[in-house]
């Protein structure tokens, strides 16, 4: 049997939006293949890391074979920087492996206080 000896490349697709602490809709981040066709996505093992790890990790699901990761609403923590990586391995050569990572901060919206200002 032949097999593609390349390397498996592929990044991360999400929208920003998604992310924020405010969003009223699941983040979804897609795996999108480069050097390989993501139909052929059953020849290969594939790893949805989050970190830090979300307070439940029930509140997240990989979907479509590995292709998407869904992070349910309002699981992520305000004022967090996270890091989503994807590891794609070949199921029958398992030193081509690749993977990708994005990184993004949830923010949070500013809550009630107050100022004072001091004359000089």
């Amino acid at each position: 049997m032949w097999y593609n000896l390349a390397i498996p490349q592929c990044k991360i697709e999400y929208q920003v939006d998604s992310t924020l602490i405010t969003s009223e809709q699941n983040s979804l981040f897609y795996l999108k293949a480069i050097n390989f066709a993501i139909d052929d996505i059953h020849s290969y093992d594939v790893e949805w890391i989050i970190e830090p790890e979300l307070e439940n990790p029930n509140n997240r699901a990989v979907l479509s074979g590995g292709k998407v990761m869904e992070v349910t609403k309002g699981s992520f923590s305000k004022n967090t920087k996270y890091k989503v990586t994807v590891v794609v391995t070949h199921q029958k050569l398992d030193k081509l492996r690749g993977e990708s990572s994005v990184t993004f901060a949830t923010l949070a919206p500013p809550v009630g206080g107050s100022v004072q200002v001091n004359p000089v």
